[in-house]
């Protein structure tokens, strides 16, 4: 990941004033960003610009979805709603299907059902 975080910042900030009231989904394609340091200040830097979903890939090109992505990003929503009281949502690349898959993802850390919620996750709904 590039150090021109000013410049993403500005350029995320201007896509999500032109989106006016519809929601934000920004794709981080954590493949390519490789490091779970570097996904931490993707997800932190799409948060503060405005992003109210976040997602771990498009699943074209690069490795889809891991673990340690999807455990990283919602890491650093939990620490940015704890600061803010922003809630954000996240979007796993190729979907979470069933309690199953979401208890791997969400159980580690005890946290599931009611108590993310009240942690500041949102589940995305694409409409």
């Amino acid at each position: 990941m590039e150090d021109n975080f000013e410049e993403l910042t500005e350029e995320l900030q201007e896509i999500k004033e032109s989106c006016r009231h519809a929601h934000l989904k920004v794709i981080l394609e954590t493949g390519a960003l490789v490091t779970t340091e570097n996904i931490q200040k993707a997800s932190i830097l799409a948060m503060y610009s405005g992003a109210d979903f976040i997602k771990t890939s498009t699943g074209k090109g690069y490795p889809g979805a891991t673990f340690e992505a999807a455990y990283t990003m919602c890491k650093a929503i939990k620490t940015y709603h704890s600061i803010t009281g922003n809630k954000v949502g996240i979007k796993i690349s190729g979907g979470v299907r069933g309690g199953r898959r979401s208890s791997i993802l969400y159980d580690r850390k005890g946290n599931t059902g009611q108590r993310m919620a009240e942690q500041g996750f949102v589940p995305y709904r694409s409409e």
